[in-house]
């Protein structure tokens, strides 16, 4: 069995965004004046092989915490996809 494994990486709420507020200013000045919050992400996804769904999240933690992440600046959240 293989398991997708989705992690998406955000900005911390304390940590300002400049490309997100550029990107929020324009929306605004292009008439969308009702956006409370955007939040400019990315999205990795890895899929695994003959792993259970623990060891997935937990080799998933791993590697963000090693590298995929700026832990400092960014937060993720990992979902899991299975496949047959």
């Amino acid at each position: 069995m293989t398991i997708d494994v989705i992690i998406d990486i955000f900005p911390k709420k304390e940590v300002l965004n400049p490309e997100t507020e550029a990107v929020k200013k324009t929306l605004s000045n292009l008439g969308y004046k009702n956006i409370d919050e955007l939040v400019l992400s990315k999205q990795i996804k890895l899929s695994f092989k003959n792993l259970n769904e623990e060891d997935c999240i937990y080799q998933s933690k791993l590697m963000c915490d090693q590298i995929l992440v700026n832990t400092n600046i960014q937060d993720y959240e990992i979902s899991l996809l299975k496949k047959d």
